[in-house]
């Protein structure tokens, strides 16, 4: 089962629009965020449709639509609310590895890649970017963190394999106990409140 239909069996377009503060009717209805809307004309249960300007799609394309960003951009924040940390950043992981890999693929490089290696880096990243996100609720530092990680990986080719996979877990380490004690700050705030 792949990361969007996992969100997808989870959360639907009603949950992701009241999640995000759209007043949903009891039969469903709810004014569209897509356009200026008075009335309500759209309608949000499994899938969303607005009757006017006719947009609709599931939760995730409810979410994309709505702050503008990719469908698995979307995804990986609902998934951590139904996950725990280390499952749902192993599932992002395993999606970006098959983007990756098919990138690759299309771009006829795939035989040039160190397939260990790379994908060693990517599911650090994976640690980091989401830890990252978890911490400062900035797509736009994450985005320019993942550039720095690039950038620096390929001027760092040719070191200790020792030394850079002791970092490597040093880092997965850390990304854990950031996220694990910020959620953990979240819960105990929420139950104070």
């Amino acid at each position: 089962m792949t990361l969007f239909e996992q969100v997808k069996e989870c959360v639907t377009a009603r949950q992701a629009a009241e999640h995000y503060g759209i007043k949903v009717k009891g039969n469903g209805m709810a004014c569209c965020p897509f356009h200026k809307d008075r009335h309500p004309s759209m309608k949000a249960d499994k899938i969303y449709h607005c009757f006017a300007c006719g947009v609709g799609g599931d939760a995730i394309d409810f979410t994309a639509r709505l702050f503008g960003m990719s469908q698995y951009e979307a995804a990986k924040p609902v998934l951590q609310e139904r996950c725990n940390y280390i499952t749902s950043t192993i599932i992002t992981f395993v999606a970006w590895e098959i983007w990756h890999f098919s990138y690759f693929y299309i771009e006829g490089t795939l035989p040039q890649v160190q397939a260990f290696e790379f994908s060693l880096g990517l599911f650090v990243n994976c640690f980091i970017l989401s830890a990252l996100f978890i911490k400062t609720k900035s797509l736009w530092i994450c985005v320019m963190t993942h550039s720095l990680i690039n950038v620096f990986s390929q001027l760092a080719i040719g070191g200790n394999q020792y030394v850079a996979y002791v970092c490597k877990i040093i880092i997965i380490v850390m990304a854990i106990v950031l996220s694990t004690s910020e959620q953990n700050k979240k819960e105990t705030d929420a139950s104070v409140h």
